[in-house]
């Protein structure tokens, strides 16, 4: 009796630090992927022109590329599908 008491505590034990540990690794991982899914966001910023369209072609408030003003959002007339060489017009298949 006292050695099953003794197998169901230490099986309790175990069962308490993986579970510990299973919640530890799923925090850190989280925090990784929000890191990482803010960071690639910041390399997809796009600049609002809706209140100036000149902002687009000032390469201090607007590094991204994008000389455009599209529908309030400074695009790259040039290398865009959604806006091949003017805004609004989609690109052919392979154009680009």
């Amino acid at each position: 009796m006292h050695r099953q008491r003794g197998i169901l505590l230490l099986i309790s034990v175990l069962l308490v630090g993986i579970s510990s540990h299973a919640k530890d690794s799923f925090a850190s991982t989280s925090t990784h992927m929000n890191f990482f899914r803010s960071a690639f966001r910041g390399r997809q910023r796009v600049l609002s022109c809706a209140d100036n369209p000149s902002v687009c072609l000032d390469r201090e408030k607007n590094p991204w590329n994008g000389n455009t003003c599209c529908s309030g959002l400074c695009k790259d007339i040039m290398s865009d599908a959604n806006n091949c060489g003017g805004c609004g017009k989609a690109c052919g298949y392979g154009l680009i």
